[in-house]
C-alpha cells in the first residue's frame, strides 16, 4: 500500500470533478489480488495450475523432446506454449470446425498428421 497516496485522494474529491471508479483492489499488487482471489489448490508459487488433455501420442512425442533437450517436464511444456503464442501474435490462427461450437480442426503432426476425431 506504498503507493497509496491520501493527498492525491483529497485532490481527486474535490467539488466539480468528475469521480473516477475507485476499487480497493487498485491499491493492491497483482500478487496480493492473486493471493487473495485464486484457490491455494491452483496456485503453484508464482504459476497457475491449468489442466488440459492431449492425444497419448503427442504426450510420448513431447517427452521424448524434452528429454532429448534435457529439459523438465513442466518446463518444456511452458516453453511449447510459449512457441504458439508467440506464433499466435505473428498471425497464425487456428482453423475452426464448427463456428457455432468453435471446435479445432488439428492434424496432430507428432502423429503423422491425422486429423483428430
Amino acid at each position: 500500500m506504498a503507493d497509496y497516496d491520501p493527498m492525491a485522494q483529497l485532490e481527486e474529491d474535490r467539488p466539480g470533478k468528475k469521480k473516477q471508479f475507485d476499487s480497493a483492489t487498485q491499491r493492491l499488487s497483482r500478487q496480493s489480488v492473486r493471493q487473495a482471489t485464486t484457490p491455494d489448490s491452483v496456485q503453484a508459487g508464482q504459476y497457475d495450475r491449468k489442466t488440459i488433455t492431449l492425444p497419448p501420442e503427442q504426450i510420448a512425442y513431447i517427452d521424448r523432446l524434452r528429454k532429448a533437450e534435457g529439459i523438465g517436464v513442466l518446463a518444456f511444456y511452458r516453453w511449447l506454449i510459449d512457441q504458439g503464442l508467440q506464433n499466435y501474435e505473428r498471425g497464425a490462427r487456428p482453423e475452426p470446425q464448427d463456428k457455432a461450437v468453435h471446435d479445432l480442426r488439428l492434424g496432430h503432426w507428432s502423429s503423422g498428421g491425422e486429423e483428430d476425431g
